[in-house]
């Protein structure tokens, strides 16, 4: 009959735990920064997706969609776009720069900014004016620029993203190092 104890003795759990926080503390920054960049990239791919949501409803429904930034999830606003953003339908036929009318169709809203600190939002700055409107043909407002911009970018990120659409609705998504 073994009479010996069985288990592990203090110094081998030590080295066990030594060596696992060790591994842990190694793994810790890169899922930050893993994290940071999918956040980055999440909000990149809602803003594309916003803007084909609006081009696309109004060539299919022959009306003016439009796209701006918001806070509230109903008004469109001047505050930065990191806040939050809505794609409306021009539903009544009255037009208005500053948003959608009380009878029009609001058909997406991404309020991904509101009650974050800024400390951990994702920022995100817009190279055109508020709203962008599209006509029933699915061609933006800004034909006199060659293309609307947004930077998209996050502290602790590898990479900043920058949105390029031109007026015909061509978007493309440039990554490139902070």
């Amino acid at each position: 009959m073994n009479t010996r104890p069985t288990g592990f003795t203090l110094l081998e759990l030590l080295i066990t735990i030594t060596v696992l926080a060790l591994l842990v503390s190694l793994a810790v920054p890169s899922m930050v920064t893993f994290i940071n960049n999918n956040r980055l990239q999440a909000q990149t791919d809602e803003i594309v997706t916003a803007l084909n949501i609006a081009r696309s409803q109004a060539a299919v429904r022959r009306q003016t969609a439009g796209v701006c930034s918001t806070t509230d999830g109903i008004n469109c606003t001047d505050a930065a776009w990191d806040q939050g953003w809505l794609v409306w339908l021009d539903t009544d036929g009255t037009v208005t720069p500053t948003g959608p009318g009380p009878t029009d169709t609001i058909e997406r809203v991404s309020l991904y900014g509101v009650g974050v600190p800024a400390a951990q939002r994702v920022t995100v700055t817009a190279g055109i004016t508020n709203p962008i409107l599209f006509n029933s043909a699915g061609i933006a407002n800004f034909a006199s620029v060659p293309a609307a911009t947004f930077t998209v970018s996050k502290s602790g990120a590898q990479v900043t993203n920058t949105i390029s659409m031109t007026p015909f609705g061509q978007i493309t998504v440039t990554e490139s190092a902070p």
